[in-house]
């Protein structure tokens, strides 16, 4: 799984691979008893002694014995890793989000497993359908920008897979999500352009196929209506991924309309 996922851009936390570790077998063999009492011994087993448990624990913790979390994950069926998908990292709001996250798993004693997409449909694609493959006992997701809808998810659900959307999120699977007040944000900004004089606000928009897109486009319509401004789609401009393209695309806008005096942007 690991180089799979380094194969799409993404890190998990290091694994320890010192030969000199204790093995199961090896702190049985000091004990003198089977491998499979000393393993349920370590799980507290109810058909283990208590004068048993004690000498397994004081033995482990003399040997530096640590059950080898792989092998208890497959028999727990639980690999104890979060698949987390995001557009980038370099987004400071991405970067909080993803400390966040992993603080949090570690505290309940998970490793994280973060993926990027760099904002393309495709490798969201190629990445969900890695974690399919791979272990994961979930996943936490923020949608590409190119995404524009979520069907090669719903391979996830079909495996049983718990999945989260945060930030930018598809409201077509039904599934949990944690998002901001995007209407309510984006009022907040337009009405602040409208109350300093400007009449005539251009919007970069993120993408109309997220939710997250529609509805601060929503709440930008709602702020000039509420000026008495009736919206003119000329204004809004679709935005991509990329910051110098998006510049661009601006620049392209203002030429085209230099009546413009305020600009929203949502990216």
């Amino acid at each position: 799984m690991l180089a799979s996922c380094l194969a799409c851009g993404s890190h998990s936390y290091p694994v320890s691979t010192s030969v000199s570790a204790v093995t199961l077998k090896q702190l049985a063999q000091q004990l003198g008893l089977a491998s499979s009492t000393v393993s349920r011994a370590l799980r507290n087993g109810s058909d283990i002694s208590a004068e048993t448990k004690l000498r397994v624990q004081a033995m482990a913790t003399q040997l530096h014995y640590q059950p080898h979390a792989y092998a208890s994950g497959l028999r727990n069926q639980l690999s104890h890793t979060i698949g987390v998908v995001v557009p980038e990292v370099n987004d400071r709001f991405f970067s909080l989000a993803i400390d966040g996250i992993e603080e949090i798993a570690r505290q309940n004693g998970y490793h994280t497993l973060i993926c990027l997409t760099h904002d393309s449909y495709a490798l969201e694609a190629a990445v969900t359908s890695q974690l399919t493959r791979g272990r994961v006992d979930g996943v936490l997701i923020s949608l590409a920008g190119e995404t524009q809808g979520p069907a090669h998810l719903e391979q996830l659900r079909s495996r049983g897979v718990p999945l989260v959307f945060f930030d930018r999120v598809s409201e077509a699977l039904g599934t949990a999500t944690v998002t901001t007040n995007d209407f309510g944000a984006a009022y907040q900004a337009t009405e602040h352009l409208l109350a300093t004089g400007c009449r005539r606000v251009a919007y970069l928009l993120m993408s109309g196929q997220l939710a997250i897109g529609s509805h601060r486009q929503r709440g930008y319509e709602a702020a000039l209506h509420a000026h008495g401004l009736p919206p003119d789609p000329d204004l809004v401009q679709e935005g991509c991924g990329s910051n110098a393209e998006n510049v661009a695309r601006i620049r392209e806008l203002l030429l085209r309309r230099p009546d413009i005096d305020g600009l929203f942007a949502s990216t």
